[in-house]
């Protein structure tokens, strides 16, 4: 039964292929096999590398019980076949089941079961043939060699056996041990593996965690970047704003330096105002006494009643009239300063134009007078020689009655002329005269006109004010209001937003650090299995070199068993290198991601006082900008109002000077006229004789000339019952 076993486990162990450890160099009968395990040929192992690669690429995929990394699949199977049928407490053949690997009998396994072929047996042929007795005897012979050959052979074996026996029960033990344990270690380095195979998963997937972190943190330096950006570009804009400011402060200072001056104007003319509406109201107190007492005489002559409530009625709209011109008066308060000052400049300038008018109209009728002083003496010399022809006609009246009678043409055009030049003259005076009093008249009417305007106008523009001003305090209230709400409501946003984030910050923080002390809670079990493992593998080592002390000189199995240890080995340091690498890796990465975070948290700190900071004084600043620039563009739109009422004032000036100009060009040409008459008056008068030199001459017959043509202007009438005239002609001494 031990033979049938031991045989058997013999015969297992060879048929179980190319593995890292060598079969035992022994025979044994193929009917002890256990018909479940089956024999490895050759063509399994063709393409054993390329299967071993894909198998050690997929064995972590397919989480298959892989036993080893460097034997096939085949030979895996089959060394787990044997271990599960002779050496698991599991397996269910009785038979072949061991208890413990110290029930092998070394020693039925160290015998031979075969007879070794020592030689031959060949005839000799120079024996006889014929020879029975030789024969038998050398049968005899035959048998004695055999049995002291089987003596010699059995004492051989013997001490082969025993020698086996001594150099085998130990290896035997060890290596069934050590194949329980190789299994057992196998299938603890796959679960390493495997665990190995989940922490690079989870390192990779912080790695990832890393990434997305890293690319949030490209984000938010882009995002501050930009808000740097337009944190800088608001900073040229504040100091711009602020340059302006300082400017426009300088014109505001000038500015309201000149509208002190113009206040204290419109207080003094507002005290004066203040006189007339307290005489006004003492006026209307009386008025309103009279109106009683007409009222009660009204009430006692019934009929005169309706006349009273109409004089109520009238009084009491223009108490309200009154009303309205102090209210007016009150709003003109504020500008009749300087409508004051434009209209004492206005009213300089138009006195110097009514001077320089009145001197121009006072030169123009001196010549007049002059000319027509000059005209009258004209005239008066002509009658003086009209009458001096007169008496000398009569002493002559045959003589030269043509040149007579042209002379009395001439005499009646002069008079004509005389008489045209004379009523011209009365006309251009009386024009003078009524044109010096419209001037005063409408001067006079345009002083108090414009001065009614003024009122009128100051008093609305007051009005106007005060209700600006109080829709501007309503405004200004509202957009205070407006402005708190909208800030509050912007910083309550911006508030719990950079909550959330600080609050998922501090959540990713708390699953780094829970993750962290998961990795060194695995790091450390790691280490206790490495140091585990380490102690195993020293002891293996130890074991190792015993075995190799003691087999160096056996078969090549052992030279295959130490390869494989040496190379279980290798794999173990190179699987505690690389746990070595990944804890230090893991710590690398751990403090990394710590420390960024903490640079990271401590930054969105900064930047988010310092954006806190730079808004609300952004905001202090804009505020201040709004006001100044609100109150110039009320001051402005002030300035561009009264801007406007000078222009439309001057356009009407300009127009009533350019009617005055219209009119001093017509007198210029009228004067021009009276002129080119003068003058040729006194042509004529150069022509006649003097009283000194008359002389009785006849004169010529001059036809009369007619320029292109024109027909001949109507000759006056002949008075026939008018005597006959000479014209004395007067030459002159030369």
């Amino acid at each position: 039964m031990s033979q049938c076993t031991h045989g058997g486990f013999r015969g297992r162990l060879r048929r179980a292929g190319p593995s890292p450890l060598p079969p035992i160099p022994s025979k044994t009968n193929n009917d002890q096999l256990d018909p479940s395990i089956s024999e490895l040929h050759s063509d399994r192992h063709a393409n054993t590398d390329t299967a071993i690669n894909n198998q050690i690429s997929n064995n972590v995929a397919e989480n298959t019980s892989t036993v080893s990394l460097r034997v096939c699949r085949c030979c895996q199977d089959q060394l787990m076949s044997v271990f599960d049928h002779c050496l698991s407490k599991t397996s269910d053949d009785p038979e072949h089941r061991l208890s413990s690997f110290h029930e092998i009998d070394e020693v039925a396994d160290a015998q031979i079961l075969t007879n070794p072929p020592l030689y031959q047996m060949v005839k000799d042929p120079t024996k006889r043939a014929n020879a029975i007795f030789d024969e038998t005897i050398e049968e005899k012979d035959r048998e004695i060699r055999q049995l002291r050959e089987k003596l010699y052979d059995k004492s051989i074996s013997e001490k082969m056996e025993q020698e086996n026996v001594k150099h085998l029960k130990v290896p035997k033990s060890e290596m069934s041990s050590l194949m329980a344990f190789l299994i057992n270690s196998e299938e603890e380095k796959r679960m390493m593996l495997l665990e190995m195979q989940e922490i690079r998963n989870v390192s990779k997937a912080k790695d990832d965690e890393r990434t997305q972190i890293e690319y949030q943190r490209e984000e938010y330096k882009a995002k501050l970047q930009e808000a740097y950006k337009e944190y800088l570009a608001t900073n040229e804009i504040i100091t711009k704003l602020r340059k302006e400011a300082e400017h426009g402060s300088d014109v505001i200072i000038s500015r309201n330096e000149v509208l002190q001056r113009n206040i204290d104007k419109i207080s003094r003319d507002f005290e004066i105002t203040a006189k007339e509406l307290a005489a006004a109201n003492l006026r209307i107190k009386d008025l309103q006494f009279e109106l009683d007492e007409m009222v009660l005489q009204f009430n006692i002559t019934g009929q005169g009643q309706r006349t009273a409530e109409e004089l109520n009625v009238k009084l009491t709209s223009e108490l309200t009239q009154l009303k309205n011109t102090y209210d007016e008066l009150k709003h003109l308060q504020t500008e009749t300063a300087m409508r004051v000052v434009n209209l004492e400049t206005d009213v300089r300038n138009l006195q110097s134009l009514l001077e320089l008018t009145k001197s121009e109209l006072e030169s123009q009728a001196a010549d007049l007078r002059k000319e027509l002083e000059l005209v009258t003496e004209a005239l008066k010399s002509l009658t003086r020689s009209k009458d001096q022809v007169k008496p000398h006609s009569v002493s002559h009246p045959q003589e030269n009655p043509g040149s007579k009678e042209q002379l009395l043409f001439q005499v009646t055009d002069l008079q004509n002329n005389l008489d045209r030049e004379l009523s011209n003259v009365n006309i251009l005076s009386f024009e003078l005269s009524q044109l010096k009093r419209t001037s005063e008249e409408k001067i006079f009417n345009w002083r108090s006109f414009n001065l009614a305007n003024d009122k009128r106008v100051l008093t609305e523009k007051l009005r106007q004010f005060d209700k600006l001003t109080v829709e501007f305090t309503d405004f200004k209230g509202a957009s205070a209001g407006t402005e708190a709400s909208l800030q509050h409501d912007t910083l309550t946003s911006e508030h719990k937003t950079l909550n959330q984030k600080q609050a998922a910050l501090i959540e990713a923080n708390l699953e780094l650090i829970v993750e962290r002390e998961a990795l060194k809670k695995q790091v450390i079990s790691l280490e206790e299995q490495n140091l585990a493992s380490k102690t195993e593998i020293g002891m293996l080592m130890f074991k190792n070199n015993d075995l190799t002390a003691e087999l160096e000189e056996s078969s090549i199995a052992r030279n295959e068993m130490k390869i494989h240890l040496d190379s279980v080995l290798g794999k173990l340091q190179e699987t505690t290198s690389i746990l070595n690498q990944e804890r230090y890796e893991s710590s690398n990465v751990i403090k990394e991601k710590t420390e960024q975070i903490i640079k990271m948290s401590s930054d969105l700190y900064k930047v988010t006082e310092d954006r806190h900071a730079q808004v609300a004084r952004l905001e202090i600043e804009l505020s201040d900008t709004k006001a100044a620039l609100a109150a110039e563009t009320f001051n402005k739109e002030q300035f561009e109002v009264h801007l406007y009422e000078l222009r439309r004032h001057l356009i009407k000036e300009l127009e009533k000077l350019s009617a005055m100009r219209a009119r001093d060009r017509k007198m210029m040409e009228v004067s021009k006229q009276l002129h080119s008459e003068y003058t040729r008056l006194q042509i004529i008068e150069g022509m006649l004789p003097d009283s000194s030199d008359l002389q009785t001459t006849e004169s010529p017959d001059i036809p009369h000339f007619h320029p292109d043509g024109k027909p001949p202007k109507p000759k006056h009438k002949r008075d026939t019952k008018s005597p006959e005239m000479r014209v004395t002609v007067t030459k002159r001494e030369q």
